[in-house]
């Protein structure tokens, strides 16, 4: 059995290596281990559920400043001792054609994509859950006098069907996505999840300022 650790790198216009935002993914091979073509199933199948994310009923979601050419799929074996080499390493499918021209939403903003494994009876359920932030909005649910910014009921209802069709894409493909837990040292296979409409924020995805206007 392989546990993997697959991310996907996703980086900006300005080429600094900082500003990236990474989603970390985990999926186990229960036999042996993934050869190369497996592994380029899993980046179609990765590929395939941002596409769609990004192609939402709202139209194109991507931000315009992603590098959408040059998103990175990368896949680690947790059993290597760190640092651990990837074992696949290549670029997912183009998400170009699904940037938008602009965006005034910032990099830390994020929609919450969250995941569990079954309830086991004595197991901690906190440990078997997972979520993916998705990064790299362009739009989202203006606020009104009556109720705040959110991620529209489409959105969600996008998202959740890409997420289905991922759990049933890589299982086809050999491929268990799970949610691994680090002080069990497990990976437990995801049942089902959901998505809220609140946003999320990840502070550490925020840029740095080029420009500052003073005053006295």
């Amino acid at each position: 059995m392989t546990t993997l650790q697959v991310q996907i790198v996703m980086p900006y216009f300005s080429g600094v290596p900082e500003d990236v935002a990474t989603n970390v993914w985990h999926f186990v091979w229960p036999v042996g281990s993934p050869a190369a073509g497996d592994y380029a199933n899993l980046n179609a199948d990765l590929s395939f559920f941002y596409n769609s994310v990004y192609n939402n009923p709202i139209g194109a979601m991507l931000a315009s400043y992603v590098d959408g050419a040059n998103v990175r799929m990368k896949a680690y074996d947790l059993a290597d001792p760190k640092p651990r080499a990837p074992k696949y390493n290549a670029l997912l499918a183009s998400l170009n054609a699904n940037r938008s021209t602009g965006s005034a939403i910032p990099p830390e903003a994020s929609i919450c994509l969250s995941f569990q494994g079954a309830r086991t009876s004595g197991a901690s359920q906190a440990r078997r859950r997972g979520r993916i932030f998705i990064p790299a909005l362009a739009f989202l649910g203006a606020g009104t006098t009556s109720s705040f910014p959110d991620v529209p009921a489409g959105t969600r209802t996008d998202i959740a069907g890409a997420a289905t069709a991922l759990k049933t894409a890589t299982s086809g493909h050999g491929f268990l996505w799970s949610v691994y837990s680090r002080v069990d040292s497990a990976a437990i296979p995801v049942t089902d999840g959901w998505v809220d409409n609140a946003i999320d924020t990840q502070r550490r995805r925020g840029n740095k300022a080029t420009a500052r206007t003073t005053w006295s």
